[in-house]
């Protein structure tokens, strides 16, 4: 999944990548690790929630805002 490929974040997704950058650089890494696809088109991590889940966008919205201020790994 691409940022490019999501619409536009919602005014709390939004805030919660925000957050999630501002208290730790690259703690969406895990976050993009453990939530993916499970092969059925669900979270594998979340058991359930179709794929992306909601924590997965947050994770790639916030890799995007960290790449977008050079703080990428």
């Amino acid at each position: 999944m691409k940022i490019t490929d999501q619409p536009e974040p919602s005014a709390v997704m939004l805030s919660a990548a925000l957050l999630l950058v501002s208290h730790s650089d690259r703690g969406w890494i895990p976050l993009l690790a453990e939530h993916v696809d499970d092969g059925t088109g669900h979270c594998a991590s979340c058991h359930g929630p179709i794929h992306p889940c909601n924590l997965a966008q947050i994770a790639e919205y916030a890799r995007h805002l960290s790449e977008q201020h050079g703080k990428t790994p």
